[in-house]
């Protein structure tokens, strides 16, 4: 599905779904927001997913009091010791179109790209992925988006435009010589 913001979309049976798997406090706010924008823009919905040892939902996890627009958002708490298998067991369920995961920014040690949870869960997730690092900032006024030429070039840019519709998009090609 190419994610086209500004056009009115064709209904369908199922609405465009965001899934975010939650680690901790930390990461709700930062990946609740560009998700929530991405969902409205298609007019979708968000499912927060966090996995705990015993499937309790955590006193963090709430939804926003000062949510100010109707995107449906929608908390599933599982339970679960291995948290890449329990988030690509619950794709499997909800069929996302996109997931969102958080990524602290620190590499593993031994053979990992990114974690022990994350690299498998990229690997084997049948849907678009994210993974966001930092901090989300609400009034963004620039995004540097890096192409190479891809057919997921216009895709970032749309994805850019969701999550920033006032900021400045540049766009970084490096040429080789």
């Amino acid at each position: 599905m190419i994610f086209h913001p500004e056009q009115d979309i064709a209904p369908s049976a199922d609405p465009y779904r965001v899934l975010v798997a939650i680690r901790d406090e930390n990461d709700l706010y930062p990946l609740l927001r560009p998700a929530a924008a991405l969902a409205r823009a298609q007019e979708g919905e968000v499912c927060l997913l966090t996995v705990t040892r015993t499937g309790a939902q955590p006193a963090w996890l709430k939804l926003p009091e000062e949510k100010n627009d109707d995107t449906p958002i929608q908390i599933n708490v599982q339970s679960g010791r291995n948290v890449g298998a329990v988030i690509l067991q619950q794709i499997q369920q909800l069929e996302p179109d996109l997931l969102i995961l958080g990524w602290r920014g620190r590499t593993s040690r031994g053979r990992y790209l990114l974690s022990r949870t994350l690299d498998p869960v990229i690997q084997g997730a049948p849907c678009d992925v994210i993974v966001l690092r930092g901090e989300y900032i609400d009034k963004m006024k620039h995004v540097l988006v890096p192409v190479a030429g891809g057919p997921n070039a216009p895709r970032a840019f749309d994805i850019a435009r969701a999550i920033a519709p006032e900021a400045e998009i540049i766009a970084l090609y490096v040429a080789s010589q």
